[in-house]
């Protein structure tokens, strides 16, 4: 018997077989996430604008995807401020880290050095390369809703998810250059971001994650530096920085309840931490998004007409 599911804020879905619903979903339309109250993903999320045209928060930076473009954002990221067109419609598929981790294991060093130095990516979609996207959403998407009875049928939904993100990959590593991280060294790093994808307490040395790898701090430092320019130190302040910007926007917990949450010794510790990152305290950073408090109204973009109408693209309130 089929049953509800939920996957993302305010998404969910139909389907039998919960283990795999919990790692993928096919959604033909986003626009249910349409608020200002920020949301982590748990998910990576792959967008494919059909018409119309959105924009959203990622991280502090406004992102923009019109008709024909898809845009990839990695799990982990804060969404908000997210605003449709009145003629938006959308396509979009979200994979767990460990499921793509799994599907990708031969081509984890494009996907990281595509997705993690920019923390997203967006790719126009060409006509010549429409119809292959098309295909393999409505054929995914067909095999994952079917009742149908097939032993091998888990086998086949996982066959057809690695050939889409495998095209994807294809796509957003073009013109990248040839440098991999040979042998080891990729799945070590690869290895260290799905650490700090997965641990709720990322404020760690880069001993506490070298120790899980079973490597020194220094080699864990030199993967990191050669393959991205960033030391393993900046990588994990990077995702600490996340989680405190997804705490400020999107709670009420007080400084010293997001300190404790976040491994910090204490509450001064976390203020003086937080305004080296972020340039300012957390009260202040707080101060700048009133809708914590505020009702969540789904809220439009106008549409690509209306902007040449009025000059106006973005309202705010």
């Amino acid at each position: 018997m089929d049953k509800q599911y939920d996957i993302w804020d305010n998404i969910t879905v139909t389907g039998n077989d919960e283990t795999l619903l919990k790692e993928i979903a096919f959604i033909d339309n986003i626009r249910n996430i349409g608020s200002a109250k920020p949301v982590k993903t748990d998910k990576n999320i792959f967008v494919f604008c059909v018409q119309g045209h959105m924009q959203a928060e990622v991280n502090d930076t406004t992102i923009k995807a019109g008709a024909g473009e898809l845009l990839i954002l990695p799990s982990q990221v804060t969404v908000s401020d997210a605003l449709f067109s009145s003629d938006y419609e959308s396509k979009a598929l979200l994979v767990s880290t460990p499921m793509l981790h799994l599907l990708l294991h031969g081509h984890l060093d494009a996907w990281n050095k595509a997705i993690y130095m920019n923390k997203m990516v967006k790719v126009t979609i060409t006509p010549e390369r429409l119809p292959i996207l098309a295909k393999f959403y409505e054929l995914g998407r067909l095999l994952y809703s079917t009742k149908e009875e097939n032993n091998m049928k888990s086998q086949v939904q996982v066959g057809i998810l690695f050939s889409l993100l495998t095209w994807v990959v294809g796509l957003i590593s073009a013109g990248e250059p040839e440098q991999e991280i040979k042998g080891a060294g990729g799945s070590y790093f690869s290895r260290f971001i799905a650490m700090l994808d997965s641990e709720k307490v990322k404020y760690h040395p880069v001993s506490y994650y070298a120790r899980k790898l079973c490597i020194t701090p220094k080699y864990l430092s030199m993967l990191c530096k050669r393959s991205t320019n960033k030391s393993a130190k900046q990588w994990i302040h990077d995702y600490v920085c996340d989680d405190i910007r997804f705490y400020l926007k999107a709670t009420d917990k007080d400084i010293k309840e997001i300190a404790a949450l976040l491994g910090f010794p204490n509450a001064s510790f976390f203020g003086k931490y937080a305004k080296d990152q972020l340039g300012m305290s957390p009260n202040a950073y707080r101060s700048n998004y009133p809708w914590r408090t505020q009702e969540n109204k789904e809220r439009t973009v106008p549409s690509e007409s209306e902007t040449d109408d009025n000059k106006e693209t973005t309202p705010h309130s």
